[in-house]
């Protein structure tokens, strides 16, 4: 990802600014790789980039952002857009979590029953939890007819 950084003039000589990310929730190594920089403006040129690599990984999380500041201009001031705030978007689809079979069958003898979910991510970082209830059918519950 290209980052552009703007002079207010077209500058006569080479200005450089250094630049690094200093806050945000995304983690460096982990969501991004930006090393601590410093980008030079041409002569004549008002506009220069510097890039920021973002991280593709399979976690289904909330879109974070990163901090990235200007710092020690060669020449002249920083203006009052010092900082940006970038936000990397999650793209990972939601993990969906389903019955197997949308019915299932177990005979009155049998001590116990197995009924197969699926999930379609599996994040191997973390535990997933399933919570489930058993809502009223023909059959009887409290220990009548299932437990």
């Amino acid at each position: 990802q290209a980052l552009e950084v703007t002079l207010s003039y077209i500058p006569s000589q080479a200005v450089s600014v250094n630049y690094s990310a200093v806050g945000g929730d995304a983690t460096n190594g982990d969501d991004y790789t930006l090393a601590d920089g410093t980008v030079t403006l041409e002569p004549g040129n008002q506009k220069a980039t510097f890039d920021l690599t973002l991280i593709n990984d399979v976690e289904v999380e909330d879109d974070e952002t990163i901090l990235i500041a200007l710092s020690n201009p060669s020449v002249g001031v920083l203006g009052a857009n010092d900082t940006l705030t970038f936000t990397i978007n999650d793209e990972d689809n939601a993990r969906n979590i389903q019955f197997t079979n949308t019915t299932g069958t177990g005979s009155e003898s049998t001590a116990s029953v197995s009924i197969p979910i699926e999930i379609n991510l599996v994040d191997t970082a973390n535990d997933t939890k399933v919570y489930y209830s058993v809502t009223t059918g023909t059959a009887i519950g409290s220990g009548v007819d299932y437990t």
